[in-house]
């Protein structure tokens, strides 16, 4: 039995645990031309057992990378036919010395197919892209009303960073004025959240929407 048998077994594994995008190979580095003593799932890159090494893993060997590295992970690779690999490298060494090298190829082309599917069904609809958003216009979908009021209130009142009973009726009106723009006053209940907020009547808050009225006229 060679020295790198007993990782036949690992190699069985990882495939079988990682699933059939990914590659498993154990090379022996002391026969470059013929390498390849274990493959799993070789239809990745179609090599078969008795392959010879990659031109990556020539240049490992010829310039020493595993005396200073115990792996490389994920780089590119691509296949005969064009396909493209997120590979990496596992150094067996013994002794200080390189025996052996597992190496992973991970078929990510139905990733890619997938990623080019989605663009394409992106660009054949409007999703609001940060250049495509109409910034003049934006809808509160919420089917309550008074919750859709009471939000309108609340956000007006935080963009002004006062608390409403520290308002003078300027203030007020001003506020009301805005929310008035926006439509608020159609919708039923409106007047009466606005009159809690400010702590006041409902009929307070007429005599200040029919002032804040006059000043848009």
């Amino acid at each position: 039995m060679g020295s790198l048998d007993k990782y036949i077994p690992l190699v069985e594994f990882m495939g079988l645990v990682f699933g059939r995008n990914f590659e498993v190979i154990l090379h022996d580095v002391s026969k470059p031309e013929a390498s390849t003593i274990a493959i799993v799932n070789n239809h990745v890159s179609g090599r078969c057992i008795g392959a010879p090494m990659t031109d990556l893993a020539l240049k490992i060997l010829s310039q020493n990378d595993y005396m200073t590295k115990d792996y490389i992970a994920n780089y590119e690779g691509k296949t005969k036919d064009g396909k493209i690999l997120v590979s990496s490298t596992f150094f067996l060494k013994e002794e200080q010395k390189l025996v052996g090298m597992i190496c992973v190829n991970h078929d990510v082309q139905d990733i890619l197919d997938a990623e080019r599917a989605i663009e394409k069904l992106k660009s054949a609809v409007c999703l609001l892209d940060s250049g495509d958003k109409n910034g003049a216009y934006s809808e509160n979908l919420d089917d309550s009303i008074a919750g859709y009021s009471n939000n309108l209130i609340h956000a007006t009142l935080a963009n002004l960073q006062i608390s409403p009973q520290r308002m003078s009726v300027k203030e007020k009106i001003s506020v009301i004025g805005q929310l008035e723009q926006q439509g608020i006053f159609s919708t039923k209940g409106s007047v009466f959240q606005l009159a809690e907020y400010f702590g006041t009547s409902e009929s307070t808050i007429y005599r200040y929407i029919t002032r804040a009225r006059k000043q848009q006229d």
